[in-house]
């Protein structure tokens, strides 16, 4: 062991201790990296799918609302029967449309949403245990590189020092890194749960309206509002016929 340390001694005097302490410093620096552990493939495709399911599911909510409103809008400046019956027919055929794109766009963003969401979860757990590896592993190749520059003893205390801070900030960092998404993805959760009662609202609304156009147009053949011909008035001779 004496034989060994001398050596050591003699190797790291070759070396200045500011160079030591950069070496040092390098290999920190490797123990507090963060990579991202999903491929740009598994990324791109979670970004490509839900900005799909946020602007079609956004179109169709979006529609129904502007429908609701518009209609509401007609029905009170609208003075004549006509034009309420024709601002209810559009009303009601953008209220049907919508309100099956809902529900059939509804399961699709639920199980989506659902899915990522999970992922994210599961993204929290297992994503410390792989950030400590690939810190480990960096930090054994970059000493396999420059084993000249580190003392063993002095490695050792520093590893441990090092693995104490880095597990909490590891923890920290990855929940950081996956909160935007579960975010958007919680959000979206509970959009596709709220979008059905909201599509089922659409298709009463859709049926009151029917029903209503229904009523104007048959009201309309019962009590018309244009008035009859008028016979053309008879003229009678004032003076009485002689004999």
């Amino acid at each position: 062991m004496d034989t060994i340390s001398i050596h050591e001694k003699e190797r790291l005097k070759k070396f200045g201790e500011l160079e030591q302490l950069d070496k040092f410093n390098a290999l920190r620096e490797l123990g507090y990296e963060f990579k991202p552990i999903e491929s740009d493939t598994i990324h791109h495709f979670e970004m490509a799918f839900l900005i799909f399911l946020v602007t079609t599911f956004s179109i169709c909510l979006l529609s129904s609302v502007f429908a609701v409103i518009w209609g509401c809008y007609k029905f009170l400046i609208d003075l004549y029967p006509d034009e309420r019956q024709y601002s209810s027919r559009c009303v009601e055929y953008i209220l049907v449309r919508t309100a099956t794109a809902c529900f059939l766009m509804s399961p699709i963003v639920l199980f989506g949403a659902t899915v990522f969401l999970l992922y994210t979860h599961l993204h929290d757990t297992i994503c410390p245990i792989l950030q400590l590896e690939i810190q480990n592993q960096n930090m054994e190749d970059y000493v396999n590189l420059f084993h000249g520059y580190f003392d063993s003893n002095h490695l050792i205390s520093f590893f441990n020092d090092l693995l104490e801070e880095r597990i909490p900030l590891n923890i920290e960092t990855c929940t950081k890194f996956m909160r935007p998404m579960q975010g958007l993805w919680l959000n979206l959760t509970i959009t596709s749960l709220f979008s059905l009662p909201w599509a089922f609202l659409n298709t009463r609304l859709a049926k009151t309206l029917r029903h209503h156009n229904k009523s104007v147009f048959y009201s309309s053949e019962t009590y018309s509002t244009i008035p009859e011909k008028s016979k053309p008035p008879s003229i009678h001779s004032l003076f009485m016929p002689k004999y």
